[in-house]
C-alpha cells in the first residue's frame, strides 16, 4: 500500500499532506483502483477527506467494481463524509457493479437521515464540483495573503526592535504582532524608546498580555528603550505596512515630534518631489508658531508616505527648510519665498492626482479654524489649481 494510503488510512493529516506536497498524484491508485479517498471514507477519517478533496481529489473515483467513495460513506452511515463529498462535486446517481447508487445502498442499510441528505440535492454534481474548487481556490488565496501580512508584520516588528522581545516572552503570535504594529502606527513611535518615552503602559495594555507576560515584557523594553533610539528607516517601514495590511487612512491620527521627520533633506527631498509617482502636499501652519500642528503634519506624513509604491508626501515644515538650505534663504527670506515654494510642489501634486492635506484646529466642518493668512493662501492656491483638500484636524 502507498504511504498516501496508509496516511489516510491512519488519519494523519501531516503525513498526507507530506506526501502531496513532495509531489504525489492525488488520486494515486492500489491495487484494487482505489485512491486515498477510499481509505479516508472507509476508516471514517474526514479530515484526511477534506485535505484529499481540497487537494483536488476526484469524488467521483471508482474502483475495480465500480464502487465510489460516496457509495463507501452510505454503506457504513458516515453522514458528515456524505456531505462533505457531495459538496465537493459527488456524483449521488452514480451506480456500482451491483446497479445500485449510493442512495440505495444508504436504503439498504437503514440511514434514513443519510436517505435525506442525498434527496435533498438538486443541483448537477458538476455544478457543485465547481463551486468547491472556487471556495477551495478562495481558502487558498486567503491563506497565502496571510501567510504573506505575518511574514511582513514579524520583519516591521524586527525593524522596530520588538520582535525579539516579544519573543522572549512567547507573545509573539500573528494577533500580538500586529496589535503592537497598529498601537505603533497610531502613535508613531519608529521603536522601542518611542514606545517607552509615549507611552510604555498605553502599549502594553493594547496587546492585552497575562500579568506575568506583560510585566516581562516591561522590563525587556525598558532597558532597551536607553539604548535604541530611532531606527532609521522604520517610519516608513511602517507606513508601508499599515497601507498593505489596513489600506487606506484616517484623519484622526496621533502626533508625532517633528524631530522625528524621516524624510530627505535639500536636494534629495525636492528629487523626491520630482521622481514620486504621486505627490501629496500639506499645508500647515509653521511648526514653531504652532507646535500641535507641526506635529499632525509630521503625523500625517508618516502615515501616507509610501516609497515602495512611490508615494511621497512634501511637509514643508521641513521640506520648506530644506528649500531655504537649497536657496540659501535665512528664516525671513523663507517666511516671504513660502508660498512660492509651497506653489511649486503643489503644481507637481496637481500633475499626479495627489491630495492636499490642510492641518486644521477644531473637530469637523463647524468649528474648523485655519490659522494663519499663509495657509489661507495655500488653500486658495490648492483649490485654484483642481487639487482635492483632505482636512486633518488636531
Amino acid at each position: 500500500m502507498a504511504p498516501m494510503h496508509d496516511a489516510a488510512k491512519e488519519g494523519d493529516v501531516l503525513a498526507l499532506e507530506a506526501e502531496l506536497d513532495k509531489g504525489e498524484n492525488v488520486d494515486v491508485r492500489d491495487e484494487d483502483q482505489e485512491t486515498a479517498l477510499f481509505d479516508a471514507c472507509r476508516n471514517n477519517k474526514l479530515e484526511c477527506a477534506r485535505t484529499l478533496l481540497r487537494r483536488g481529489a476526484d469524488p467521483n473515483a471508482k474502483s475495480m467494481d465500480r464502487t465510489t467513495p460516496l457509495h463507501i460513506a452510505c454503506y457504513i452511515g458516515a453522514i458528515e463524509f456524505v456531505r462533505l463529498a457531495l459538496e465537493a462535486g459527488a456524483d449521488k446517481d452514480v451506480r456500482d457493479h451491483l446497479n445500485e447508487t449510493p442512495r440505495d445502498t444508504a436504503q439498504k442499510r437503514n440511514y434514513p437521515e443519510i436517505v435525506a441528505l442525498l434527496d435533498s440535492v438538486t443541483t448537477y454534481e458538476f455544478v457543485r464540483r465547481r463551486e468547491w474548487m472556487a471556495k477551495v481556490a478562495a481558502e487558498k488565496e486567503a491563506a497565502a495573503t496571510k501567510v504573506a501580512e505575518e511574514a511582513a508584520a514579524r520583519k516591521v516588528a524586527a525593524t522596530l526592535g520588538l520582535l525579539q522581545p516579544l519573543a522572549d516572552v512567547k507573545a509573539d503570535t500573528p494577533e500580538t504582532i500586529a496589535a503592537a504594529l497598529a498601537w505603533c502606527s497610531k502613535e508613531c513611535a519608529t521603536s522601542v524608546a518611542d514606545i517607552v518615552d509615549h507611552d510604555l503602559e498605553g502599549f502594553l495594555s493594547a496587546l492585552n498580555l497575562k500579568s506575568i507576560p506583560a510585566k516581562k515584557l516591561r522590563g525587556l523594553l525598558q532597558p532597551i528603550s536607553g539604548m535604541v533610539s530611532h531606527r532609521p528607516g522604520a517610519a516608513a517601514t511602517v507606513s508601508a505596512w499599515m497601507e498593505s495590511i489596513f489600506g487606506g487612512a484616517t484623519s484622526s491620527g496621533a502626533s508625532a515630534p517633528i524631530d522625528q521627520y524621516q524624510g530627505l533633506t535639500n536636494e534629495e527631498d525636492f528629487a523626491q518631489v520630482r521622481q514620486a509617482k504621486v505627490v501629496h502636499i500639506i499645508s500647515s501652519p509653521y511648526y514653531k508658531a504652532n507646535p500641535t500642528a507641526g506635529n499632525k503634519a509630521a503625523a500625517t506624513k508618516l502615515y501616507h508616505d509610501n516609497p515602495s509604491a512611490g508615494v511621497y508626501v512634501f511637509n514643508p515644515n521641513t521640506g520648506l527648510n530644506a528649500a531655504a538650505a537649497v536657496h540659501g534663504l535665512n528664516e525671513d527670506d523663507q517666511g516671504k519665498e513660502w508660498l512660492r515654494l509651497w506653489t511649486d510642489v503643489l503644481r507637481r501634486t496637481q500633475k499626479t492626482g495627489g491630495t492636499c492635506f490642510v492641518m486644521a484646529k477644531g473637530s469637523g466642518p463647524d468649528d474648523r479654524v485655519i490659522e494663519g493668512g499663509a495657509q489661507k493662501g495655500e488653500i486658495n492656491v490648492a483649490e485654484l489649481a483642481g487639487v482635492p483638500i483632505e482636512y486633518v484636524y488636531y
